[in-house]
């Protein structure tokens, strides 16, 4: 009687782990020398494997143009602000005193031009 109920214990331990994704011959061995005791344990989340989330890929944003030139905008009280370097315009993009639809030029320019044409958006993990 013994025997029957160990091996019982042990296929279903076994079964169980398979389902876990745990070896389940090392688990039908385990389970038949412990019992039912060891049944409680695959209905408890400890020891399981958490699934990671894959992240979305982070976006980088740059302005297009040239770094050694000088740069200027045009605030919103339509008051033409520069000479500047590149690194103040993006300092000043990042910062929220500028936006997409502020006006940049540059003497490589032609014409001013919204900055939303300017900026590059590179995707990086």
């Amino acid at each position: 009687m013994r025997l029957g109920v160990a091996c019982l214990a042990g296929l279903l331990t076994g079964y169980l782990a398979r389902q876990s994704g745990k070896n389940g011959m090392k688990w039908f061995f385990i389970g038949a020398l412990f019992g039912y005791l060891l049944l409680p344990i695959f209905f408890f989340p400890f020891g399981q494997k958490k699934q990671r989330r894959k992240r979305a890929p982070k976006k980088v944003y740059s302005i297009e143009g040239p770094a050694h030139k000088f740069w200027y905008y045009i605030d919103p009280s339509q008051n033409q602000l520069g000479p500047m370097s590149y690194s103040a315009l993006v300092n000043a993009w990042k910062e929220g005193k500028i936006g997409p639809a502020t006006y940049v030029w540059h003497e490589e320019l032609p014409e001013w031009k919204p900055l939303q044409e300017l900026i590059q958006i590179t995707k990086m993990l």
